[in-house]
């Protein structure tokens, strides 16, 4: 019998983690990541299940694996997270560069300003951060909440942007 079965029931998981132990984890999520699960991974896992988005739904499933693993990796789950919303501007606007992309949209009017500003700065986020885009001689610090807090922020500004930049 394996283990999750005989873990059904109770608020546990068994997972491997990276270095081949097992682990029992947590499940239980906060009632307010349970609604944001509900309300906005739903409607963005359905943006992203668009063919043409296939890069940026990689990367949100790198994210939530990142996220959800025995042994979290906070780094790489905010990375990603910020990659899936780069990846679908980049694709929905042809635009090779996030930032110039952003910008003509604003320009165009797609975009109301001061959200513009919010989307280079989630994207400036992953470039600041120790260890999240680039290496560094600082150990990386993100902690547990602040990778939600990107993850979740990625997936309701990635949706917003979907339907803002398709009318372009």
């Amino acid at each position: 019998m394996a283990v999750n079965q005989i873990l059904s029931g109770l608020p546990v998981e068994a997972r491997v983690a990276a270095d081949g132990s097992v682990q029992v984890t947590s499940t239980k999520q906060t009632r307010a990541q349970s609604l944001l699960d509900e309300q906005i991974h739903t409607v963005f896992g359905t943006v992203v299940a668009d063919s043409a988005l296939a890069a940026a739904r990689i990367h949100y499933a790198k994210s939530q694996r990142y996220l959800n693993a025995a042994d979290p990796d906070f780094e790489n789950a905010a990375k990603e997270a910020v990659s899936c919303v780069e990846s679908l501007v980049k694709t929905l606007t042809g635009e090779a560069d996030y930032t110039r992309a952003i910008k003509k949209a604003t320009d165009a009017g797609f975009i109301p300003r001061p959200i513009d500003e919010l989307a280079i700065k989630l994207f400036a986020y992953r470039g600041n951060e120790p260890g999240v885009a680039h290496g560094s001689a600082d150990a990386p610090d993100v902690t547990e909440d602040e990778a939600w807090l990107v993850f979740n922020l990625a997936a309701a500004f990635g949706a917003y942007l979907a339907v803002a930049l398709r009318v372009s």
